[in-house]
């Protein structure tokens, strides 16, 4: 189920951003992409990381909590 989907994400660079912005009505406008590196100190905590905010869409189109199970084994082995 996850070989064929795009997924709903587009991580645009601070250029398109700040333009969508302006073409939305905004005049002071500061767009950049910034690195934010995050270290999680447990295996546990990073698992529900992944579940709750990386990966999150693509485990809801999975059919069961096994298949859902195994992403995660497998994303934190």
């Amino acid at each position: 189920p996850l070989t064929t989907w795009a997924g709903p994400w587009e991580f645009a660079d601070g250029h398109t951003t700040a333009e969508r912005l302006r073409r939305a009505g905004f005049v002071e406008i500061d767009a950049s992409v910034e690195e934010a590196p995050t270290t999680l100190e447990h295996g546990p905590t990073y698992r529900d990381f992944l579940r709750t905010v990386v990966v999150r869409t693509h485990l809801d189109r999975l059919a069961d909590d096994p298949s859902r199970d195994a992403l995660l084994d497998a994303l934190t082995a």
